[in-house]
């Protein structure tokens, strides 16, 4: 794969070596990490990816004989094209549990099931550097893939990643927020209580309804309060000019969201 022949973007900030960006092109995207070596980068192939460095963000220029523009990446677009070692949560289930448990910058979450990451970097994402997420999984699958996932962001330096049970717990740390994914999360609850500060938030994801019945049933009868459980639907619409529909596809059932809130 040949070097860029020209740049050409509008000034601000530029690309620099060590950063990721996000490599657009008419048909394909990839994230790609700006360094020295020659580097495999989605349907691009291999070059060197430090010649991306100097670009303007927002900016494009040519990769062998193809046009492409370099991005800026955001948290959704890490989740949309990360590798996945199990289901993730999606963008629509973890926005609602950043509003529900009031999950923003300076926070302090605990994580219980990491599984690829996804969650995590959109936790990661909305705390900042002054917050805290920490996360624990016994699975080291999920632990290899969340590492290689969250590494890649510019956010991995406030998390931290242990391997164990998550019903073990992690101790009375404090915690803004506890969130889990895991087969049985009523095992997790008394880890998770001692985890969460006065009036923290949890957060619990459920594939099956009889999983998130038997999560109710397990809070109500620890003492948590505003127990609650729903179900998100996401619905994308094919915008024209006199001809709006809604798109055949929808992104239907992922699963139940269950939260609820300590009091003592």
């Amino acid at each position: 794969m040949g070097e860029q022949s020209r740049a050409r973007g509008a000034g601000g900030a530029r690309v620099a070596v060590g950063d990721v960006v996000l490599v657009r092109w008419p048909r394909g995207e990839a994230l790609a990490e700006v360094g020295g070596e020659r580097t495999r980068v989605g349907g691009l192939g291999v070059f060197n990816t430090s010649t991306l460095a100097g670009t303007p963000y927002g900016g494009s220029l040519t990769v062998g004989a193809q046009s492409v523009r370099l991005l800026r990446p955001a948290a959704a677009d890490f989740v949309r094209l990360l590798r996945r070692s199990a289901q993730v949560i999606t963008l629509k289930d973890a926005g609602a549990i950043l509003t529900q448990c009031s999950i923003g910058a300076g926070a302090r979450v605990v994580e219980f099931g990491v599984g690829s990451g996804s969650l995590t970097i959109v936790l990661l994402h909305a705390v900042g550097p002054a917050g805290r997420v920490l996360s624990v999984d016994n699975q080291p699958k999920h632990i290899e893939s969340a590492r290689r996932n969250v590494g890649a962001t510019p956010w991995a330096g406030w998390w931290e990643l242990r391997e164990g049970d998550a019903a073990a717990g992690v101790g009375a740390v404090g915690a803004d927020a506890v969130v889990m994914d895991l087969p049985e999360p009523w095992a997790a609850l008394p880890a998770a209580r001692e985890a969460l500060g006065p009036c923290g938030r949890l957060a619990s994801f459920s594939p099956t309804i009889n999983q998130a019945e038997r999560v109710v049933l397990a809070l109500e009868e620890a003492g948590f309060a505003d127990v609650r459980t729903v179900e998100l639907l996401e619905r994308a619409h094919a915008v024209r000019r006199g001809a709006t529909r809604p798109e055949f596809d929808m992104l239907g059932h992922t699963g139940y969201l269950t939260f609820a809130r300590r009091l003592d």
